[in-house]
């Protein structure tokens, strides 16, 4: 429950957000309140993980970002992936699977300070594209994406790369209808995010048809 109130200030969870790749300090995070940024692009590269398990020294890490964000009160967009080149390796599917089982505890310890997820973790920039694995299937990104659906919070969301992956991965061309839109269910817990905004007519196929 909320007072009202007849300051400005700024949306939380909405508007601009800054990418971030290195961990967020306190000083940064009220650079972005001074602009009225409340929203931060966390995007954890993590190629030393790729064969191993997720050390204590890394999950600390994260806690501690997650710590600061809410310190500063900001939000995060969290993605996790191995590579940032289009040749680099991803991880193999039960190694994701373990990976997100080692996050779960923060992922719901701290979820509010998460402003969504997306889905990351297949491929190169965790954009399900490109994939080592050959992880860059319907049936494998199904995989990773609901068991990180089951890491967070109900009240949580995932976004993918693309509207297509949605479609393929439930089966269903059918927008979502206002009663399906609160119900938790996985379907209304996905979206999409878009890595290629007016990169080209098509955002560099994130879009089939954009007529």
């Amino acid at each position: 429950q909320y007072d009202s109130s007849g300051a400005i200030f700024p949306n939380p969870s909405r508007g601009f957000s800054a990418y971030r790749s290195t961990p967020i300090t306190l000083s940064f995070c009220q650079q972005l309140r001074n602009q009225n940024v409340t929203v931060i692009q966390r995007i954890y590269t993590i190629p030393q993980f790729v064969n191993d398990t997720l050390s204590s020294s890394f999950l600390n890490l994260v806690d501690n970002d997650f710590n600061t964000a809410r310190a500063g009160a900001m939000k995060l967009v969290v993605r996790f992936s191995y590579t940032n080149q289009q040749n680099g390796d991803d991880a193999p599917l039960d190694t994701i699977l373990h990976h997100i089982a080692q996050l779960e505890p923060l992922l719901r310890q701290h979820y509010d300070v998460i402003a969504y997820m997306e889905a990351g973790f297949i491929g190169a920039w965790g954009e399900w594209y490109y994939s080592s694995n050959g992880l860059n299937n319907t049936q494998d990104r199904r995989t990773v994406l609901f068991r990180l659906l089951d890491a967070l919070p109900i009240d949580r969301m995932v976004a993918v790369r693309t509207p297509e992956y949605k479609r393929a991965i439930y089966v269903n061309w059918d927008p979502l209808t206002p009663a399906e839109a609160f119900s938790g269910t996985r379907r209304a817990r996905t979206g999409a995010h878009n890595d290629c905004f007016l990169a080209n007519w098509n955002d560099y196929g994130t879009y089939i048809d954009t007529l």
